[in-house]
Order: C-alpha cells, then sequence, then structure tokens
C-alpha cells in the first residue's frame, strides 16, 4: 500500500475532502463528527455536550459495533463508509 500525504489544505477543505472520498478521486481522509453531521443528521449526537461521562465511557461506546455499525452505515448511500471515531484525551 502507498500513501501519499498531502498538508495544509493541498486537497481543499474538510468539506472538499469527503466530496473526493465521495467521488473515488482519494480512497480516504480524516475528518470531525460535526462535519459529518452535514452528510447525515445522526452524527449530530457526537456535538451534544456531556453525553459521555468519562473518556473511558466514550472509549467503550464506540468500540460497540452494535451502536456505530448502524451510524456509520448512514452515509454508504453517499459514497463515505466510516473506519472508527476517535478522541484526543
Amino acid at each position: 500500500m502507498t500513501v501519499q500525504y498531502f498538508p495544509d489544505g493541498q486537497l481543499g477543505g474538510a468539506r472538499e475532502l469527503v466530496e473526493l472520498v465521495q467521488t473515488g478521486t482519494i480512497d480516504f481522509t480524516k475528518v470531525s463528527g460535526g462535519l459529518m453531521e452535514s452528510f447525515a443528521l445522526v452524527y449530530g449526537v457526537f456535538s451534544m455536550p456531556y453525553l459521555f461521562n468519562s473518556q473511558e465511557h466514550f472509549d467503550n461506546v464506540m468500540d460497540d459495533a452494535g451502536i456505530m455499525q448502524p451510524i456509520y452505515e448512514t452515509t454508504k448511500d453517499r459514497g463515505i463508509v466510516l473506519m472508527g471515531i476517535g478522541s484526543v484525551a
């Protein structure tokens, strides 16, 4: 596998990168949950304050395929398949 890195917005902003993924121009990108809300409203849940009571709670939810897989599937028909959600603690 070869990965090319394009720093400093060379390919556009976050929204443009998601749109490039949708068209198949690029294979993957990293985006925020807030941006994903514009592609599927369900991602707005991650912008809710006090949704998680600890980092451990967040990690447990993100690792639970029963919770996250249906959320990931909401954008599949738009050409976007999420691989995971993370945070910086």
